[in-house]
């Protein structure tokens, strides 16, 4: 690790990176905190991003507050629109759920499976939710 002590971005202002927590940070807090370190070293600021609200058992992030990391709760809004409304405009996003980057709860499109019940469940199709490609495939 230590050839990173002394690397420093090209860029004064530090890009941001995105981490969630469920699925991702919540799988492995050791693990994660090591590699958010690591990122940090290189360059990065790392703030954690979940789809919880405010209020939805935060003594699950407060580890990560008392190491230091902003975490920003999105109440289920789209994690891209409520960063960008806070001013935050993450370069990477790591999540397992890609979709809840871009779509409210609500718009979120196609069928998942409930992680903790195992009960299938449908959301809400919105149409033309997803902007038309400007590439195409042949």
């Amino acid at each position: 690790m230590d050839h990173l002590a002394d690397f420093k971005p090209a860029d004064e202002k530090m890009p941001v990176i995105a981490v969630d927590f469920d699925q991702v940070i919540s799988d492995d807090h050791e693990g994660w905190l090591k590699v958010m370190l690591t990122l940090e070293k290189i360059g990065f600021q790392v703030i954690v991003v979940t789809f919880r609200g405010p209020n939805d058992w935060p003594e699950d992030l407060d580890f990560l507050r008392e190491k230091g990391y902003k975490v920003y709760t999105t109440h289920q809004m789209a994690k891209r629109q409520y960063c960008a409304r806070k001013g935050i405009y993450p370069k990477i996003w790591i999540d397992d759920s890609p979709e809840s980057i871009l779509f409210d709860y609500d718009n979120m499109r196609g069928f998942y499976t409930d992680r903790y019940s195992g009960t299938d469940f449908c959301l809400k199709v919105e149409e033309n939710a997803l902007p038309e490609s400007k590439s195409s495939i042949d």
